[in-house]
């Protein structure tokens, strides 16, 4: 923000001491030295203890050669402002001028113990500022340290995966993604299950999952407790999963009209209320769905089985074709299998 000049300081407020101030200096610098004592004098009116005003009076009353009478304001700039080096200074200087070289000499000792005290001041400030830094530096040194020690420890743990095979069931919430567990369970692949969630009315056979998943971005190597066997991981959570292994991903694909119905329906007998509007859910899940889905097609890492909830409710044999194909010598097709889809429970169609 520019600084306006001290006429428009004044013209705006006349009892501005600090324009007049200014007013004093610019008008010392340019030998005018009765402005300047003018000056001087207005902001000493207003502003008394200010020890700046007192001083540029007697700098002006000087530079007239007028030396007794700059003594006064001079030492009442020192009573205000004792290590006030240019006032000492001057002052020495005006008591030379006045033939008082004794006065003249107290005036210089005091401003050399003044210049003293400001460049200790200074070197302590300057040795504070420098300790700071170094303080700061060694902070975030030991910050680099401890962060590049994360990187180690997790590259370490990285390398020391043995690439496994995992099969995922996932898919949006109200998909269907229980129905495939119970599928793979009938076709010989045990799920990996704690039962903390047990079956109820909106799942009346169960719900198939394994509550430890949810930490798996804070540790993914949870998931080599799966191996061997089929575990449930909602989609929001398969980019947690390690890289270094291959997953076979049942992906469950359901129109998202019927997934927020079936929410709905599910928050509505639970006695809880939504908390977003059904538009807005369908939206946000769509793109969220597709989105993941096409992330896994391009993983090398990933081999993408999508399921048409409502065409293995209609027809379960292509999709139990299909398992059999993905999952050779581990998925045993049969009519175990097909017997868990159960057409009455495809509820929510929309």
């Amino acid at each position: 923000m520019p600084r306006l000049p001290p006429g428009a300081v004044l013209a705006a407020d006349p009892h501005s001491p600090q324009a007049f101030l200014v007013l004093a200096r610019c008008a010392l610098r340019t030998g005018q030295a009765e402005q300047a004592e003018e000056a001087a004098a207005e902001c000493i009116g207003l502003q008394f203890g200010n020890p700046q005003g007192h001083f540029l009076l007697g700098a002006a009353l000087a530079s007239q050669e007028r030396f007794e009478e700059a003594v006064r304001p001079l030492e009442n700039a020192l009573r205000l402002a004792p290590t006030f080096l240019r006032a000492q200074r001057l002052l020495a200087r005006v008591y030379r001028r006045l033939g008082q070289p004794e006065r003249a000499a107290v005036c210089e000792s005091r401003s050399f113990a003044t210049l003293h005290d400001l460049r200790k001041e200074q070197a302590a400030t300057q040795a504070a500022t420098r300790a700071q830094a170094a303080a700061r530096a060694t902070v975030r040194a030991e910050q680099d340290r401890i962060r590049q020690a994360e990187i180690d420890r997790k590259k370490a743990e990285y390398d020391a995966i043995v690439p496994k095979e995992f099969v995922i069931v996932s898919g949006l919430p109200r998909s269907g993604t229980s129905l495939m567990m119970q599928m793979l369970r009938a076709g010989g692949i045990e799920p990996l299950t704690d039962a903390m969630r047990t079956a109820d009315e909106d799942n009346p056979e169960g719900y198939w999952e394994w509550e430890a998943i949810k930490k798996l971005p804070k540790d993914p190597r949870l998931i080599e407790q799966a191996e061997g066997k089929a575990v449930k991981v909602i989609s929001a959570l398969l980019p947690s999963l390690p890289g270094k292994h291959h997953y076979t991903i049942i992906y469950m694909v359901r129109p998202t009209e019927q997934v927020v119905d079936s929410q709905w329906a599910m928050l509505a007998r639970q006695g809880m209320p939504p908390k977003s509007e059904k538009q807005h859910l369908i939206e946000v899940q769509e793109h969220h769905s597709r989105q993941i889905r096409e992330v896994l097609k391009k993983s090398e890492q990933v081999t993408l089985v999508e399921v048409s909830y409502p065409k293995l409710v209609a027809d379960p044999g292509p999709v139990i074709a299909k398992l059999a194909e993905v999952l050779p010598e581990r998925f045993r097709p049969g009519p175990d299998v097909a017997a868990c889809v159960q057409p009455k429970l495809f509820r929510n169609r929309g």
